[in-house]
């Protein structure tokens, strides 16, 4: 059996990257409608330990001002490592359950599975991004010369 054949012929099928897309925009919009209006799209708040001392309303607005100066062609990365992750995960599917005899509710737990863990590193890739720039803002908040 040529397996590794099999999953490169199953990733550069293009119905996996279309189901990838509308999985993690479906994904991607749930969560930036739970994140109470906060600027990041997936890095949460907790992920700055530095807003803790700061009230909800100047967390959101810090991070709303942070997010936008950090945008740029780099903002992207996040959205396409969560992309790469969904549409791995659909294609280890894909090759897995040809291979193998596992029953088919057990192949569908990879694609959650790498995209979630897509979510999670595209989460501390965004806040890497934001994170000077929201050290910056604190700074120039507290009164402190900003370089």
């Amino acid at each position: 059996m040529n397996i590794p054949g099999i999953f490169v012929r199953e990733f550069w099928d293009i119905s996996w990257l279309i189901w990838a897309f509308v999985l993690g925009s479906l994904i991607g919009l749930v969560i930036r409608l739970a994140s109470n209006g906060g600027g990041t799209f997936m890095a949460p708040t907790k992920s700055f330990p530095e807003l803790a001392a700061f009230t909800k309303d100047d967390q959101q607005r810090f991070l709303r001002e942070a997010s936008k100066k950090a945008f740029s062609a780099l903002s992207f990365v996040p959205v396409l490592v969560v992309l790469a992750f969904l549409w791995v995960g659909f294609a280890l599917a894909a090759t897995v359950q040809k291979v193998t005899a596992l029953p088919v509710w057990a192949v569908c737990v990879l694609p959650p599975l790498f995209g979630g863990l897509g979510f999670w590193l595209g989460g501390r890739l965004e806040a890497h991004r934001v994170r000077p720039f929201l050290k910056k803002l604190i700074d120039g908040q507290n009164g402190k010369s900003v370089a």
